[in-house]
């Protein structure tokens, strides 16, 4: 083939695959439009319930009363008795008489200053320590400012956790956050801890 064949075939080529690729643009969306699928829900199957009809029990429309009459063979002697000793009970503390739960607190410190929790609760975690030092001082700090730092030791290579006020709401802890943010410029995340065991 000559060469001016191969270059007009291959002209013509690239101008029909432009054509090709840029057609889609010049053209209104009448051509291409999307196609919605609408399916209707089938009808409810039409179910007959049967109430099974229930009787009232008969009630009757008219109530006698009888009359007390007072139990005149106790005598004034029996009922000084009585009110003497319903005093005496009265007197008498009813401490014992349910046992008083007894509430946990929040933490638990350890030997290494770690603090075990024994209910779940909400905490802002303002820090990850890989040294132990810079927990320290920034628990400190917080406690200085009057907030409960709590540290938690994490991994093996020995990372503490350092966490804030435990609270028993979500928006007290975000509060307390907010707080740290304001007063500290301390940047803190709020979490729900949930002890293991």
């Amino acid at each position: 083939m000559d060469i001016k064949i191969k270059h007009r075939i291959l002209g013509f080529l690239v101008i029909a695959s432009l054509v090709v690729i840029l057609l889609p643009f010049f053209q209104k969306s009448k051509i291409i439009s999307p196609e919605i699928a609408v399916k209707k829900m089938p009808a409810f199957p039409d179910h007959v319930v049967e109430m099974a009809s229930v009787n009232a029990p008969a009630v009757p429309t008219s109530f006698t009363l009888e009359k007390a009459t007072p139990d005149e063979t106790i005598s004034v002697a029996e009922t000084a008795k009585q009110s003497t000793k319903i005093a005496a009970l009265e007197k008498q503390p009813v401490l014992n008489a349910l046992p008083t739960p007894v509430i946990e607190p929040f933490s638990l410190e350890d030997k290494n200053g770690l603090f075990k929790l024994k209910r779940p609760t909400w905490l802002v975690q303002v820090g990850r320590f890989q040294n132990k030092a810079s927990a320290i001082r920034l628990a400190r700090s917080l406690k200085r400012n009057g907030y409960h730092p709590l540290m938690q030791q994490y991994g093996a290579e020995g990372g503490t956790h350092l966490f804030v006020a435990p609270e028993n709401t979500a928006s007290s802890a975000h509060f307390v956050a907010q707080e740290l943010e304001n007063k500290m410029h301390v940047h803190g995340v709020v979490i729900y801890y949930k002890p293991l065991a």
